[in-house]
């Protein structure tokens, strides 16, 4: 298993250019000895966002009564984000390197995150 430092999984999930500038960029990182993976189209796994709208929906789903129309269920959108601790935000971001580690490990799979 190859252990990726932030710098390095930075450098490797950032998406090649399509097009003739591609080419270049291609050629840049073999040339800097960055190793590359292809990057999944849809990674709900490297999507922090995606565990974030999973925990407000679960939340809001216990909420009774339930928001009767689009402004009510922007404002209690709004007041269960805001009533997340700042850890919980925190081990978001934290977790993105583990995050990239486990994709790359995968193959650009699926993880259990």
């Amino acid at each position: 298993m190859v252990r990726l430092s932030v710098s390095t999984a930075v450098s490797q999930v950032r998406p090649i250019c399509l097009g003739p500038q591609g080419q270049t960029v291609k050629r840049y990182l073999a040339n800097k000895s960055i190793k590359t993976f292809k990057w999944p189209q849809y990674s709900p796994d490297l999507n922090p966002i995606e565990n974030l709208w999973s925990e407000v929906e679960a939340k809001l789903r216990k909420c009774h009564p339930r928001p009767g129309n689009l402004n009510e269920l922007e404002r209690m959108v709004k007041e269960e984000c805001e009533a997340l601790a700042p850890s919980y935000y925190r081990r978001l971001v934290e977790s993105e390197v583990d995050r990239v580690q486990a994709v790359y490990d995968n193959d650009g799979g699926h993880s259990y995150y």
